[in-house]
């Protein structure tokens, strides 16, 4: 079988270039489509982030304790489970609780969301306090 090449006049590539012109991009006519990789850690708790459709968001919480919620708003995707570290200088006692969390999501969708994380333990056999015990970031995605 012979293969067929396809040529394209200026004016029927300007046809195809316009055809993805239609200002349904999710960043907007006119915008980068470059996406950006956001880094959260405790710092970040209670505050609230801007982002945009295809960003990647990695969330470090530095105790291994830490267990993440189902992303409110579900504009969130996760990327991978939940990666668990060792920390810098950690003993090796068991259950210390040393060490990180790592998760990764991909903002999938245009809305609002929530990620949230827990944890009961603060450390071997110390319960943490409420303000201790929970992490969250809220999120609009554009």
């Amino acid at each position: 079988m012979k293969a067929k090449t396809l040529l394209l006049t200026p004016a029927l590539g300007a046809v195809f270039a316009l055809a993805g012109c239609n200002g349904s991009s999710p960043h907007g006519a006119g915008s980068s489509t470059s996406t950006l990789t956001h880094q959260l850690d405790e710092s970040s708790n209670g505050k609230h982030l801007a982002v945009h459709f295809g960003d990647t968001i990695v969330v470090t919480l530095h105790s291994t304790y830490w267990t993440f919620g189902v992303p409110g708003g579900f504009i969130l995707q996760p990327i991978t489970p939940p990666q668990v570290g060792k920390g810098v200088n950690c003993p090796s006692v068991p259950g210390s609780g040393c060490g990180t969390v790592t998760m990764t999501y991909n903002v999938g969708k245009v809305g609002t969301g929530r990620i949230v994380a827990h944890r009961t333990s603060c450390g071997e056999a110390l319960k943490c306090t409420e303000a201790q015990s929970n992490w969250s970031v809220s999120l609009t995605a554009t």
